[in-house]
């Protein structure tokens, strides 16, 4: 009696190594279905067992949250779409830009049907071009196509022969303002400017052709600035720019005032500047830019004196005598008269 016990407590040892076997069952059980995690262990190391499927179903629930986060990220990814819907309206870095200056003949052209995501400059530098069907281009002619604006052009054959600068541009939002030319056809948008004024043109939309073509590393930016600068200039020649476009004679009058304040240009000399009649000039003026041509060549000195007064440390004196006032006193009393206070005033303010 006193062996079985003893062989009593051998079982229990063996039985304690079951377990231990079992332990490794339940192990290999985790391994072949975490999916039935729900069915109890059988031996006496449920808790055990039990204890590492929470921790397993703890995972699931973390899987299970990551699953949300990639959900999150499928709304950023759709509030992209409507950024990527009008490309034209932003530069992605190195991209966006493509130009070039071409001398093409008689069975010169381009059909997209679909346009482009981006606006087309293209130049009439000499010679003639043809629009979709009937849309005529000649030296001075300036087109924009829209973006997504079937392009469709040619060489005119009634010409021969057709020399163009050209540039694909996906435009800032602080250009589009620079466009609101007229638009003769759907889609397409027309100005025409002659002499120096298309020379200058030509010349940035050249410009920027050469910085693409460059190694520098600031190329398209460069090439868009010098693009900028050519729209602006267009901007000058449009009739549909808000306030109106200015005669060039009266422009060239004007700027003739303005490059020598000092020297004040009397009204005859800017009618002569003009190639105007002073009664014609001054109508014409008037009609165009709102104001008397005194008045406005007044304004515009008071405007320079008061930048002097804020930038510089030139006396009341030295200031007056710069914008064409040879009474300090006088000049301060049309300054007052402009700017509601003194030029002292105006400089402590």
């Amino acid at each position: 009696m006193a062996q079985r016990p003893a062989t009593s407590s051998q079982r229990p040892a063996a039985s304690s190594q079951r377990p231990a076997a079992s332990g490794q069952q339940p192990a290999a059980s985790d391994q072949r279905p975490a999916t039935s995690s729900q069915r109890p262990a059988t031996s006496g190391q449920r808790p055990a067992a039990s204890s590492q499927r929470p921790a397993a179903s703890g995972q699931q629930p973390a899987t299970s949250d990551q699953r949300p986060a990639t959900s999150d990220q499928r709304p950023a990814a759709s509030s992209q779409r409507p950024a990527t819907s009008r490309p034209q309206r932003t530069i992605p870095a190195g991209a966006g830009l493509l130009t070039g200056h071409f001398h093409e003949q008689t069975g010169y052209g381009t059909q997209r049907p679909q346009g482009s995501d981006d606006w087309l400059i293209i130049d009439t530098i000499s010679g003639g071009g043809i629009f979709g069907t009937d849309f005529a281009v000649r030296t001075g002619d300036v087109i924009l196509l829209r973006p997504g604006h079937a392009h469709a052009y040619r060489t005119d054959p009634a010409v021969g022969s057709w020399e163009l600068v050209w540039a694909h541009v996906l435009m800032p939002d602080a250009w589009l303002d620079l466009v609101a030319w007229p638009e003769p056809v759907d889609g397409l948008l027309h100005l025409h400017l002659d002499g120096p004024a298309h020379d200058a043109v030509t010349t940035c939309l050249d410009e920027a052709n050469d910085w693409t073509r460059s190694a520098s590393m600031r190329r398209d930016r460069l090439a868009l600035n010098a693009i900028e600068r050519a729209l602006l200039l267009l901007a000058q020649a449009n009739p549909e720019e808000p306030g109106g476009r200015i005669d060039d004679r009266l422009r060239a009058a004007m700027d003739r005032a303005l490059s020598d304040l000092a020297c004040p240009l009397p009204i005859a000399a800017m009618a002569q500047a003009a190639g105007l009649s002073p009664s014609r000039f001054a109508h014409r003026f008037r009609e165009q830019v709102g104001d008397s041509p005194g008045r406005w060549f007044e304004r515009e000195r008071t405007r320079r004196a008061a930048a002097l007064l804020d930038a510089t440390s030139r006396s009341v004196s030295e200031v007056a005598a710069e914008v064409g006032f040879s009474d300090p006193f006088y000049f301060s009393q049309r300054f007052r008269r402009w700017a509601g206070k003194s030029p002292r005033a105006w400089r402590q303010r």
